[in-house]
């Protein structure tokens, strides 16, 4: 303990050259007390005396017990034991300063001077600011303080405008410190500011009083685009509706199914209903809502509207679509000599039981027919139908292809003849290969007397499920009138939708392929649309019937026909080796020994196809050559 007497002094670092303070209590103990006063403009951040000499006696003494003077030398300000290091006292007595004042638009930033941070809780109310601006009070409507940017922020009613001259002025509310003042963290109020000049940094922003105005329009499929001159941009956000724009493509109205503005583009993008094709003459209109301005239309950025725009041609890009043209094939007839006329043999049948060549897919391929097309075949009631025939007339066949005369189990689909009208009527068998590659593929589309029309009906057929099918479009399914025109040919169910997953179109070659699956029965209708590149179409259809008691029927005929068929082949072969002579006419017996098993009669089938008084010497010509075949042959032929 010490013994003070008289009144020490203590030299705080309080801001400044410090102050001092006097001792009033403590002598007896450790323990010493001084007392300090704040005055204004005090500040310490961690209150600590001055300096190691910062105790004076001030005329006074301190001593130990024992009569000793006490050491006056303190240790290091903050250091271990100092005031700094002992208590934490913060010593704020400043306030808040206006440093600066700035404005732009309607935001006024006043920038204060604080050692510490301003108060942003206890903020000034907004009548204690007072703002003009070119001359009139502008209201001030929201007070923001940033404590640690020590900014307070004014936002004022109307916007100021480029070169005005603004002064702001703020009134404390009392004279000591007040709940709420622009004030620091410890309360210390910011004085009254009377006007003072702001600093205006608002850019005045040119006014656009000009509308948008439509400068061209393109279109290429169904997006159609008008391009606008704009200053500025248009307005992405506020777009007309799908019903403002009123489009029409080759005499006929087309919806607006979208809109779409690019900004920086000045575009609008319509999306149509039918895409535009090449060479269609289209218009555009579009209506302004009202006269004024207004919330939805086309519109610049500050919201101008564009004027209405009456019916305006529209510069159609639509491309071409490329068609493969179509080479047309000339068939090349070659000649077969006519071989002499010799005795009738008999054909002993071999009544050998042989097994039958396996079945070969059904193909259907149709031709053009000046005779109207032919009965289908009822496969349910096979005896009261009509065969089919061996040979028929040259006009249901258009190919030239020839067998190989080295392939032996060639299987050919058809026989046809080709009648030379010159003095010697001399006749030829042309054998058709079910080939997937078709003629339509290799010849252009018959002339007819419209743009583009129907021609010869399909005709109708049966299938069993589970065999594969090769149908053609014949050449003369559709006429045009223009042989340079372009044509494609799509294909779908008569009912509407896609055809069967197991069904494929090549529109290239016209070939409808595919195999029904096992078990499957019923009409299968389908469509055929073809359309022109000059919008025209036409459309015809056939039905198919899938039967699964078909298959084993087919299968008997096929085999049947092919053997018949295969021994014709072989004859030919012989022919191209053989002399020309003269044929004479055949008898009844001659023509019923030429027919197989189950087919009418030859001259029951010429008969039926309308050659019955035309080719006399072709029977003679099938009669002779029955007559010299070896017993293979005329096993096959039957």
């Amino acid at each position: 303990a010490v013994t003070v007497t008289g009144t020490p002094q203590l030299t705080l670092a309080n801001g400044g050259a410090g102050q001092v303070v006097n001792y009033v209590s403590g002598t007896g103990t450790t323990a010493l007390t001084f007392t300090y006063t704040v005055q204004a403009g005090d500040t310490s951040a961690d209150l600590d005396y001055s300096s190691t000499t910062a105790l004076a006696l001030n005329a006074g003494t301190i001593k130990d017990a024992a009569g000793n003077a006490g050491t006056l030398t303190l240790v290091a300000p903050g250091a271990a034991n100092s005031l700094g290091a002992n208590k934490a006292i913060v010593i704020d007595a400043v306030a808040p300063v206006l440093a600066s004042a700035a404005v732009n638009g309607n935001q006024l930033v006043l920038t204060y001077t604080e050692t510490n941070t301003l108060d942003a809780v206890n903020i000034a109310s907004n009548g204690a600011f007072t703002v003009v601006s070119g001359g009139a009070a502008n209201a001030v409507t929201g007070v923001v303080v940033n404590a640690a940017a020590k900014t307070v922020t004014l936002t004022l009613t109307t916007a100021v405008t480029g070169g005005q001259i603004v002064t702001v002025a703020y009134t404390d509310p009392t004279g000591g410190n007040d709940a709420n003042a622009v004030q620091d963290a410890v309360g210390n109020d910011a004085g009254t500011l009377a006007a003072t000049a702001v600093t205006n940094n608002t850019v005045n922003i040119p006014t656009d009083t000009t509308a948008p105005v439509f400068a061209v329009a393109t279109v290429n499929g169904n997006q159609l685009v008008l391009l606008y001159t704009e200053a500025n941009t248009l307005d992405a956000a506020n777009i007309a509706p799908n019903g403002a724009f009123a489009v029409v493509s080759g005499g006929v109205v087309n919806g607006v199914t979208a809109v779409a503005v690019n900004a920086a583009a000045k575009t609008v993008t319509l999306t149509l209903t039918t895409a535009v094709t090449n060479g269609q003459v289209v218009t555009v209109a579009y209506a302004d809502p009202t006269a004024g301005n207004d919330a939805n239309a086309v519109q610049d950025a500050v919201g101008n509207d564009a004027a209405t725009l009456g019916a305006t041609a529209v510069i159609n890009n639509t491309p071409v679509v490329p068609v493969v043209p179509v080479v047309p094939v000339v068939p090349v007839v070659p000649v077969v000599p006519v071989v002499p006329v010799v005795p009738v043999v008999p054909v002993v049948p071999n009544t050998t039981p042989k097994d039958p060549p396996p079945p070969v897919p059904f193909a259907f391929t149709q031709q053009p027919d000046t005779k109207g097309p032919q009965q289908p075949r009822d496969t349910d009631n096979e005896s009261s139908q009509p065969t089919r025939p061996i040979v028929t007339d040259a006009l249901n066949n258009l190919t030239n292809s020839r067998p190989n005369q080295g392939d032996r189990d060639s299987r050919p689909d058809f026989f046809s003849t080709n009648t030379n009208e010159d003095s010697n009527r001399w006749m030829q068998l042309i054998v058709h290969d079910a080939s997937p590659t078709s003629y339509i593929a290799r010849n252009s589309l018959l002339i007819g007397s419209a743009p583009l029309q129907a021609g010869t009906p399909l005709t109708d057929f049966e299938i069993g499920s589970g065999r594969p099918i090769a149908f053609t479009l014949p050449v003369a399914t559709f006429l045009v009138n223009d042989p340079d025109v372009e044509v494609t040919v799509t294909v779908g169910l008569a009912s509407g939708g896609d055809i069967p997953s197991w069904m494929k179109f090549d529109p290239a070659s016209g070939t409808l392929s595919g195999t029904p699956p096992p078990g499957v029965s019923g009409a299968l209708k389908l469509m055929f649309i073809a359309r022109d590149s000059k919008g025209n179409s036409a459309t015809s259809t056939i039905s198919i019937e899938l039967s699964s008691e078909q298959e084993n029927r087919t299968t008997e005929r096929n085999t049947r026909d092919q053997r018949a068929d295969l021994g014709l082949q072989r004859l030919m072969e012989s022919l191209f080796t053989k002399g020309k002579p003269s044929l004479p006419q055949p008898t009844l017996a001659d023509l019923e020994r030429m027919s197989s098993p189950g087919r009418s009669g030859l001259d029951a089938q010429f008969a039926q196809h309308g050659r019955a008084d035309k080719d006399p010497q072709s029977l003679a010509l099938l009669a002779q050559l029955s007559a010299n075949i070896d017993g293979a042959d005329a096993e096959m032929i039957q």
